[in-house]
């Protein structure tokens, strides 16, 4: 059963955006349209539903007396239209002068269909119709997913850290025993703790579960050198509490991002070699998104002279790929997940691998290289000393520098592909070129619809 919202609370609710775990409806919304997403929440992290608020927040409500058997109708449509039926929790609450249904979905271990067959995933703010090969894809995913609600054997309350129990209750502004709250959240079942209860509120994790924090390693050079001289300067192996864990596992890298400093304009300008959303955003994604039933090897966070690695244990989950990374979203730990959310350690919306790129463009890095190989996720984030030798960079605008990362790969870019690719006018994508040109950075080839612009070194086209 989930807790009961206070007013606060719901007033919030409805005021926050449609988000990953969101959704707003009116009490005139038939049944059916309805379970598509109970679907989409039963299939991906779970969410809340509010009937009787409207897409721009503003309350409608539900009459409990006049509407009862459409309420009636909405709360069964769990199992009238959803196949195998959804868990839910519904509660009517009086809230300015009428009442709002709340329907809580938990994340399922299986993948559920409408009765008319169609399979939804809730994405960011979306409920996501999947075809047949994502659909097993999430199958599969959920199989592993349910790793996390295995219960551990000899882990009681007695390994609970409470003090962290009690700041979550505090930020939830709840009220209740930690017992009872472990129980709610389902990290505890008839006293023991399940995987997500050791790895997010137990004082010792490691003692139940090994290799679950993580290993930090600091390099001098750029490759790992086994021959010779050994080129490991700097290692600690990380075990705490998750929320813990996170915290602690930014203090210790911190140090060693290194601050390098250039002249814009008559100013002296510091910039991190890593943007601190960047580093900070991947590390949180991996704890929060690894395969904790591989139990043989740690994170691994490793710092070279020119790059910061990330290594996580377990694929990319659901139907992520490396392509569609920065668009899609998908939870292997969605209990965990919901849990972190409070730390306010993970986006809500799901966008943060996708700003992660955004950041390392605005500053002119290369993006992220993310590699799924064999079962093991690793990023790479590029230092800032990586970055393309650019005349006059400090002076170009997002839109400009993006071009000139495109370049950097394909050679050259048509005015086209520039607009196209940062979502110009054709008029605005050839002043910015143009701009480029003017100030030494890049040549123009070629005349009309067919005029390219490649850097100042390269003579023609592709």
């Amino acid at each position: 059963m989930s807790e009961l919202l206070t007013e606060q609370e719901l007033e919030s609710l409805c005021k926050s955006p449609e988000q990953q775990t969101l959704e707003r409806k009116s009490a005139r919304i038939h049944p059916r349209d309805l379970a598509n997403t109970l679907i989409a929440f039963a299939n991906a992290d779970g969410g809340r539903l509010l009937i009787g608020v409207e897409d721009d927040g503003s309350i409608s409500g539900v009459d409990p007396t006049a509407q009862r058997e459409q309420i009636d109708a909405l709360v069964r449509a769990v199992y009238e239209y959803c196949t195998p039926s959804i868990q839910s929790d519904s509660k009517l609450y009086p809230f300015h002068g009428t009442h709002v249904l709340v329907i809580d979905i938990p994340p399922s271990p299986r993948v559920h269909n409408h009765t008319n067959g169609r399979v939804f995933l809730r994405v960011l703010d979306r409920d996501q119709p999947l075809n047949a090969d994502e659909t097993m894809r999430v199958a599969f995913a959920k199989g592993q997913a349910s790793y996390e609600s295995q219960l551990v054997r000899g882990a009681t309350l007695e390994a609970v850290d409470h003090e962290l129990v009690k700041e979550y209750a505090r930020l939830r502004g709840l009220d209740q025993p930690v017992e009872r709250l472990l129980t709610g959240l389902n990290l505890m079942v008839d006293g023991i703790l399940t995987v997500a209860g050791v790895l997010l509120f137990v004082q010792e994790p490691a003692r139940w579960l090994p290799r679950a924090g993580i290993d930090f390693l600091k390099f001098e050079g750029v490759e790992v050198n086994l021959g010779g001289a050994f080129n490991l300067i700097k290692r600690e192996d990380l075990s705490a509490p998750l929320p813990r864990l996170i915290r602690r596992t930014w203090e210790v890298i911190e140090p060693h991002i290194r601050t390098r400093h250039r002249l814009q304009g008559l100013e002296m300008v510091g910039q991190p070699e890593y943007p601190d959303f960047a580093w900070r955003e991947i590390i949180v994604n991996a704890i929060a998104h690894r395969d904790y039933s591989i139990t043989g090897t740690s994170i691994q966070v490793r710092i070279f002279d020119n790059r910061l690695e990330v290594e996580s244990p377990g694929g990319l989950p659901g139907i992520v790929t490396v392509e569609n990374i920065r668009r899609r979203h998908f939870s292997r730990n969605p209990i965990l997940v919901s849990v972190l959310r409070t730390w306010h350690y993970i986006e809500e919306l799901g966008f943060g691998i996708d700003r992660v790129f955004r950041v390392m463009e605005e500053v002119g890095v290369q993006p992220p290289k993310i590699v799924d190989d064999h079962g093991v996720v690793t990023v790479t984030l590029y230092s800032a000393k990586e970055r393309s030798q650019l005349p006059g960079s400090a002076d170009l605008n997002s839109r400009q520098m993006q071009a000139w990362l495109f370049i950097q790969k394909s050679g050259s870019i048509s005015r086209k592909e520039y607009a196209e690719l940062v979502g110009l006018s054709a008029t605005t994508a050839f002043r910015d070129l143009d701009e480029m040109v003017e100030k030494g950075i890049l040549r123009a080839i070629g005349g009309g619809r067919s005029r390219r612009y490649a850097p100042v070194s390269v003579s023609k086209s592709r």
